[in-house]
């Protein structure tokens, strides 16, 4: 027929796979991924936007932070003092003063911060430590985890404090903001603290609703991290699977504007030095985890969840890495 038109209908391919050759086919979302002999690999992490100090600028007065070795602890105007600008994102800044004591380890802190045992996390601060203390410098941001600690390189000036640590003891964490030395009345400011997750996540985007297989190589104790529903790094489901570790060492995770709850768990006992595979198949408001230890002929389920609404459409799904130059991946596969 003439002027007739042909209409093309496009379908989206009905499985994906990519066994990491290289990284084709998935878009860094976070920091970078890298295909290295065959694995995926974090190249470079960053960190996310979700702080785990609450009222880190100090914009509800002092509420949240408690005090030790201390005289007092103010919330005070940065303009008016120390009298320059802390460079937050109001002038608001937290003043700590040290008691007389004689003891180090005068501090503003924050207590029991949520962390996963094996991620890095960066601490980040404001600073500013007056020349007219006794101890020079005295300014600094400290937490349980070692070796966790940095200091401001001169006085009288605002700085940005930062250092990236492993929650490597327990899953919670104390921030100290610091007022160094031994000296009653020495003074510190603090303002923009943070505590955020460092990691890297790259995605391919597929269909919602879908099976993906990943081929994980489980090794030491750090964290593997198979995100999918993915929005962005705040946003998204996730099986984290924990090898090496005795106990509960599979969950399922629903992570909402950087809140994590866990919808389900499972024992599953990974092997050691090898590659297990793990299966999320996403069907509607139902997520079930399966898993196919190294040697298994057949998949297993380890847990399920039937609730699942939140990110329900979302259509990204990936590789994640809490650590970098370590292989994680050998594959990853999607089904619609």
């Amino acid at each position: 027929m003439i002027g007739a038109k042909r209409i093309v209908v496009l379908r989206r391919a009905s499985s994906w796979r990519t066994d990491f050759a290289d990284m084709t086919g998935l878009t860094d979302m976070l920091g970078t991924m890298a295909a290295v002999g065959g694995y995926a690999q974090g190249a470079t992490l960053e960190t996310d936007e979700y702080n785990l100090v609450t009222n880190p600028e100090m914009s509800v007065d002092t509420a949240t932070w408690t005090g030790r070795r201390l005289n007092s602890m103010t919330r005070v105007d940065s303009q008016l003092d120390p009298g320059v600008a802390s460079g937050g994102t109001d002038d608001w800044c937290l003043k700590v003063m040290r008691d007389g004591c004689g003891s180090s380890g005068a501090r503003a802190q924050q207590l029991d911060l949520p962390t996963i045992v094996g991620v890095k996390y960066m601490l980040s601060a404001r600073a500013y430590a007056p020349s007219t203390n006794t101890e020079v410098r005295a300014a600094s941001i400290n937490c349980t985890a070692p070796g966790a600690w940095d200091q401001v390189g001169a006085e009288d000036a605002w700085e940005t404090l930062s250092v990236v640590t492993d929650a490597r003891l327990s899953d919670s964490m104390a921030l100290w903001a610091e007022v160094q030395g031994v000296t009653e009345n020495d003074t510190c400011y603090f303002d923009a603290v943070g505590v955020n997750r460092v990691y890297a996540l790259a995605a391919h985007e597929y269909s919602a609703d879908a099976t993906i297989d990943w081929g994980v190589y489980m090794t030491g104790t750090t964290p593997r991290l198979l995100p999918f529903r993915i929005d962005d790094e705040l946003n998204l489901w996730q099986v984290r699977v924990l090898p090496g570790t005795a106990g509960t060492d599979c969950y399922l995770i629903e992570r909402n504007a950087g809140v994590e709850t866990t919808r389900a768990s499972a024992d599953v006992d990974w092997s050691v030095d090898d590659t297990d595979e793990v299966r999320v198949v996403a069907s509607g408001t139902t997520i079930t985890v399966y898993h196919k230890k190294s040697g298994a002929g057949s998949w297993t389920e380890a847990c399920s969840y039937g609730s699942a609404t939140f990110n329900q459409t979302a259509e990204k799904h990936g590789v994640a890495a809490y650590d970098t130059g370590a292989n994680l991946f050998s594959y990853l596969k999607m089904i619609a």
